[in-house]
C-alpha cells in the first residue's frame, strides 16, 4: 500500500464564523494523504490508473473556494469530493490549519485532522476490499433488483460484498 500526499497546500479562503473572516479571509494550509494501491498505475505507467495528484489539488482548491463556517465542514466536504472522484481509496487523512485564527492572544494556527480507513472484509469471501459505506461507494452504481438486495441483506446483513462476490451473487440470482 502506498501513500499519495499533497502537503502544505496554501489557500486564501473565507472560512470562519466571524464577519471579518468572511470579508477579509485568511490563510489555510491543507495536507491530504490518500492510501491506495499503486501497482496497476505503476506497472502500466498510466496516469489514468493513478491517484493523479493534479486532480487531488483541483478538488482541494474547489472545496477551499466554497466558504463555510467550520473547518470541520471543510474537511468533510473534501472527504466527500475525494470519495466521489476516487473510487478506490483505502484510507484518507486530511489536516487543515487556519493561520493566525482570530483569538484573544497570539496563536500560530488552529488545526483539525481526521483520518478514515475504508478497507473492510467482504461479508461473503472475507477478502479485504474498499468500501466507503455511503452514496459514493462503488456499489451504488450497480443496478441491483430490489428482490436481490433483499436476499443479500437476509444473507449478509449489513456486511458489504466485494465487487467479485457481488457480481457472482447477482449472476446467480438473475439466473434463477
Amino acid at each position: 500500500m502506498a501513500q499519495i500526499s499533497l502537503l502544505g497546500m496554501k489557500f486564501h479562503a473565507y472560512h470562519g464564523v466571524y464577519p471579518e473572516e468572511k470579508l477579509i479571509g485568511g490563510t489555510f494550509i491543507l495536507d491530504v494523504t490518500i492510501d491506495a494501491d499503486i501497482e496497476d498505475a505503476g506497472d502500466e505507467d498510466d496516469i489514468n490508473r493513478a491517484m493523479n495528484y493534479e486532480v487531488i489539488h483541483q478538488i482541494c482548491k474547489g472545496v477551499m473556494q466554497n466558504p463555510v463556517d467550520l473547518l470541520e465542514t471543510v474537511i468533510l466536504d473534501l472527504k466527500a469530493e475525494l470519495q466521489n472522484h476516487f473510487t478506490e481509496m483505502d484510507g484518507l487523512t486530511i489536516r487543515l490549519s487556519k493561520a493566525n485564527p482570530p483569538l484573544s492572544g497570539h496563536v500560530a494556527s488552529a488545526t483539525i485532522e481526521d483520518e478514515w480507513d475504508f478497507v473492510k472484509d467482504c461479508g461473503r469471501c472475507g477478502k479485504p476490499m474498499t468500501c466507503y459505506n455511503n452514496e459514493y461507494c462503488w456499489c451504488n452504481n450497480l443496478n441491483i433488483p430490489t428482490v436481490t438486495l433483499g436476499r443479500i441483506n437476509e444473507q449478509f446483513g449489513t456486511k458489504c460484498l466485494c465487487p467479485s462476490c457481488m457480481s457472482d451473487y447477482v449472476k446467480i440470482d438473475e439466473g434463477e
